[in-house]
């Protein structure tokens, strides 16, 4: 678990996730298919922020809630997920642990 003196920083920023079903499922998928020796970004569609999910998962885990930076400019990019689903035709995502992807503030 992340652990920072400082505090974390970009709590406002998305955590780019995939489930390990949904990676596994989609490289299977890529092997089998012809031309599809391309790169391609596995993410899954839900980007919690970094606050929600780390402070929801040291909840589920019985752990201290981390602190996070609130001062300065924040730096982060999300990850698109569109290519794999133009080549992978009908793939829906499984849904990451719904208690750490819901968008409500719990702190």
């Amino acid at each position: 678990f992340p652990s920072h003196d400082m505090g974390l920083p970009n709590p406002n920023s998305p955590v780019n996730l995939i489930h390990g079903q949904d990676a596994t499922e989609l490289i299977y998928s890529l092997l089998t298919q012809e031309n599809s020796s391309s790169i391609y970004n596995l993410c899954s569609t839900e980007h919690p922020t970094r606050k929600t999910f780390y402070v929801k998962a040291a909840d589920l885990l019985g752990l201290e809630r981390p602190e996070f930076q609130t001062e300065g400019k924040e730096s982060w990019k999300l990850v698109s997920n569109q290519k794999i689903l133009d080549q992978v035709d009908g793939f829906e995502f499984k849904s990451l642990l719904p208690e750490l992807v819901t968008e409500e503030e719990t702190v």
